[in-house]
């Protein structure tokens, strides 16, 4: 994915649900984006990055 993509409402605003079933309903993470980690160094995890994160992110591969 293009980081540039990451940065349009389109992104943040999509409503398909990717993971539903697979995340809990955590009010804490609204607004977050969630990847699953490869687990190289154990079991996979789960990573949430608040949408501010990955903008800045985003802007600092641009």
């Amino acid at each position: 994915m293009d980081a540039a993509l990451l940065t349009g409402e389109a992104f943040w605003n999509d409503p398909r649900p990717f993971a539903t079933g697979a995340v809990p309903d955590v009010p804490e993470l609204e607004g977050h984006v969630l990847f699953e980690t490869s687990g190289s160094s154990g079991n996979p995890k789960w990573v949430a990055l608040s949408k501010r994160a990955l903008l800045v992110s985003a802007a600092a591969v641009n």
